[in-house]
Order: C-alpha cells, then structure tokens, then sequence
C-alpha cells in the first residue's frame, strides 16, 4: 500500500503540510492550449483538500515509552496487519459513500501517542456524524467477506454504533449527536442505562497517517484526547483506563420496549 503523498505549501507566511490519497490525473488545455495536469477527480480532490491539512504523531514519545516499558510495549505485528486490513476497508466504504469519518477514542490514542496501536487493545475506535448516516453503510458491511457487521447498538435516533469483526479483531464505529456546544456518542451500554461520552463540539477534520494508508483525524486531537482520558494520563500506556473522564450517565434509560431492540447482531 503507497503512503499518501504528503506536500508543504506556504500562504501568508505560514507552511502547512497536506496530505492526499494517490490519484489519477488528465491533462487539460486552456483556451491558449496550454496543458496542464488536473485531477481526474474534482470533486473528489476538493473534498480532500479541505480534510488535508497533515499532522505527524509524537514521534518522541513513542520512542520514549518504548525505553521505558521495553517488551510490554513492543508493537505486535500481526495485530498491525490485521488492523491494517480493517481500516483499509472501511475507508473504501467511507468513500464509496462520501462519508467523514475520523480515528477516535483509542485508535487516535494509539494514533498520536504510539505511532501504531496502544499496545493492549484488539479493537479499533471509528467514528462519523450521525447527519452522515447512510443506510447503504450497513448494506456494504453485512455479509462483508472482510469486515462483516456482527451488533448494531443503540437505535437511529439515540446511541447508535456498528460492530464489525476480522479474525478476532473488533471496529466499532461510533455515531455523534450534536447537544448544543458538545457531541454525544454511546460510549458503552450498562444495562438499560445509557453511558455517554460528551466532548466540545468540533467542526474541522485533518489528515494523520498510520500503517502507510491517509486517514482522517480532529484537527484539535489533543482536546479531543484530553477530554477522553484525562489531561496528562493519556501519555502514559496502561491496560486500561478505568472509568474515562469523558463518560456520563445522563439518568437516561432504554424503556422497556426499546431494550430487546437495542443489541441486534
């Protein structure tokens, strides 16, 4: 797999790197006859060009957990092959459709601070606006040879998530509600009680690599991880991060009638 083709431009002063995923080029000739290379695609181009400010993970300290925890922190290679497959396949969903999505909870941890996959985990975090929603998303994953869906959470209008599994390895693809300054996911499900995860609401995505393939990510991802797992606790590996700052039961609850609809699989 090619790594996205990462370029500097500067405007006012100011250098940005961008980040694109390889495409397909034609030549276009003004009305002098002079040709240029256009991309094949506009739109989708412009699409991109919007998501494609580039930022790196810490390399730093990625390097500096791995002196300090030495063997535990060790990057398993088959886990980075088999999450590799996942993501490359659910961004060819993601674009078939035309759909933002963005790394999220601990794939984005995994993202900035490990340059890879927090060491403990067997699943990946993808997340995307339920304006977004597509029908045709659950369509392309059920049965997927893949990634196949294997549990929708929540329901359309309230916490809903997907699941998909690949050798024993989850992605589960979290929905946001906006709620006035904040967005709201279903962080996990205890009981009938409906435990959510509320961050500052966010409007802009940006570009990160990892495992060689363009993906997207919050263009302010340190708020966004702060909020999740605390201001300075995330920088350090732990197997678990116990009860995240970011989760709240809102005293909500699935009545009766809407809990044997809320797991589906």
């Amino acid at each position: 797999m090619p790594k996205p083709i990462v370029a500097s431009a500067s405007t006012n002063n100011e250098t940005v790197s961008r980040a694109f995923d390889e495409f397909k080029v034609r030549k276009f000739f003004d009305q002098d006859k002079i040709a240029f290379l256009i991309p094949d695609d506009i739109d989708q181009y412009l699409r991109d060009f919007e998501q494609s400010e580039f930022f790196e993970c810490n390399h730093e300290l990625s390097v500096q957990n791995m002196r300090i925890y030495g063997r535990k922190y060790k990057k398993n290679i088959w886990k980075q092959k088999i999450a590799s497959q996942i993501l490359i396949n659910v961004k060819k969903a993601f674009r078939k459709y035309k759909l933002d999505y963005w790394l999220s909870d601990g794939t984005l941890l995994g993202w900035y601070r490990d340059c890879s996959l927090i060491p403990h985990t067997m699943d990946l975090d993808i997340a995307l606006n339920i304006k977004q929603y597509d029908s045709n998303l659950v369509k392309y994953f059920l049965g997927n040879k893949i990634t196949p869906l294997i549990t929708v959470f929540g329901q359309l209008n309230d916490s809903l998530e997907l699941r998909l599994e690949y050798n024993g390895f989850l992605c589960d693809i979290f929905f946001f509600y906006d709620l006035n300054s904040t967005h709201l996911y279903a962080g996990y499900q205890l009981g009938r009680s409906k435990m959510k995860n509320v961050l500052s609401k966010f409007n802009r995505l940006c570009s990160a690599e990892l495992f060689n393939e363009r993906h997207l990510v919050p263009c302010n991802y340190l708020d966004y991880l702060k909020e999740i797992y605390g201001q300075n606790d995330w920088k350090n590996p732990r197997d678990n991060y116990g009860e995240w700052s970011s989760v709240v039961n809102r005293g909500e609850k699935w009545t009766e009638d809407e809990y044997p609809n809320v797991f589906n699989t």
